[in-house]
């Protein structure tokens, strides 16, 4: 199998952190690519010039972070999705992390890729005000996480990681949810978190 990925991009990380907490590194060959500058190879993986794409030994591609965790959390017993009664819940869980890194990824996108004259800080302020509410909605909802490590978890440390990385001038999640902090030094530095952690 082929992942199209990115460094930067919060959604392939996740996928990555799966890869590595599941030990499925010899069946997924990791690819870095620009979705700005994507290959022919890529777009066939997925048309919508994203990351994570992933194309299957068949030929098959599968696109969208979150389908892409549940064909690999699915290969082995040993799931890291919550099943049964707790599904619901854990997609719940991660809609909301998603939203937090996608918003913060629209904030990046007007202040790194668009002239500034065409900036709306407007836009900027909105999306912020998102980002605190939704950190405010992560604490409320940490104490209903397992336990041990899944991929609500995972989630989370990617959108926290995502927020320092990109809008750590508009949000400072551990002064306003210390509660935070203090689960982020359990799971944050796990090592395949570290291992995936973005530069920029």
């Amino acid at each position: 199998m082929k992942l199209y990925t990115s460094q930067l991009s919060p959604f392939a990380r996740k996928v990555r952190i799966l890869i590595l907490e599941k030990n499925l590194q010899e069946q997924v060959e990791l690819i870095e690519s620009n979705p700005y500058e994507a290959t022919a190879e890529h777009l066939i993986a997925n048309p919508l010039s994203k990351v994570p794409a992933l194309t299957l030994a068949n030929g098959e591609s599968l696109y969208e972070s979150y389908v892409i965790c549940e064909y690999l959390d699915a290969l082995s017993g040993d799931r890291l999705m919550p099943q049964a009664e707790k599904h619901l819940p854990a997609l719940q869980q991660m809609a909301l992390t998603d939203g937090l890194m996608q918003t913060t990824f629209s904030i990046a996108v007007e202040l790194n890729r668009r002239a500034e004259s065409e900036r709306s800080m407007d836009w900027v302020d909105r999306w912020a005000e998102t980002l605190v509410r939704g950190v405010d909605a992560l604490a409320n909802v940490l104490p209903t996480y397992e336990d041990s490590l899944t991929l609500p978890h995972i989630g989370a440390v990617c959108a926290l990681d995502y927020l320092d990385l990109r809008a750590s001038d508009r949000v400072d999640w551990r002064k306003q949810q210390p509660s935070l902090n203090t689960w982020y030094d359990t799971f944050g530095e796990r090592a395949a978190m570290q291992q995936t952690r973005p530069v920029a």
